[in-house]
């Protein structure tokens, strides 16, 4: 099974991803980002199956999947890809390939931060992120994350810069309590 380069995407025109699971959605985004067309989205979970797990790219069973189209494997334990590089094989797909979780994230990491909301929201939550108009908290939040850069921020979700920012802001007589005394 060849390693594949995940920025450079596979050699081919359009792939099917193996793995319906949050590092297959992720993949999904990235290679079509690249121009890669993914076709399907394999997975034996038969509860995913005739679903659509981006807009358009349906889910199906690995038996009904074309042999032809290249396959990308996306999976973090090296036991389970593993497994599935046989089942692959034994269904006998002609070019089966691997993308590395590190791989994979560090090419979203690259992205715009809007773009980057947008797959990992889509990966957690299962739809779109709507940042017209957010509804929902996590929408909002992540429009304040785009459109409120304060970097206060920074320092006062800190637990241990928080405090250093308030004695000097305030002063010593408003030290916070140590945090095992806050909770326990």
């Amino acid at each position: 099974m060849e390693k594949i380069d995940f920025i450079d995407g596979a050699a081919a025109d359009s792939v099917q991803v193996f793995g319906a699971g949050y590092i297959g959605k992720k993949a999904v985004y990235g290679l079509r980002r690249n121009q890669i067309k993914v076709t399907a989205v394999l997975d034996n979970n038969k509860a995913v199956q005739g679903t659509c797990l981006w807009e358009d790219v349906p889910c199906i069973s690995p038996e009904s999947a074309d042999r032809d189209c290249p396959v990308i494997l996306c999976f973090e334990k090296e036991k389970i890809l593993k497994a599935v590089q046989e089942q692959c094989l034994a269904l006998g797909f002609q070019k089966v390939y691997s993308i590395k979780c590190r791989e994979l994230q560090d090419y979203l990491e690259t992205l715009p931060d809007r773009d980057y909301l947008e797959v990992m929201h889509y990966c957690v939550h299962g739809k779109k992120l709507n940042l017209e108009n957010p509804v929902t908290l996590n929408e909002k939040l992540q429009w304040l994350k785009l459109h409120d850069r304060n970097p206060l921020y920074i320092t006062i979700a800190d637990k241990f810069r928080v405090r250093d920012y308030l004695k000097r802001e305030f002063g010593e007589e408003y030290e916070l309590y140590p945090l095992s005394r806050t909770f326990f």
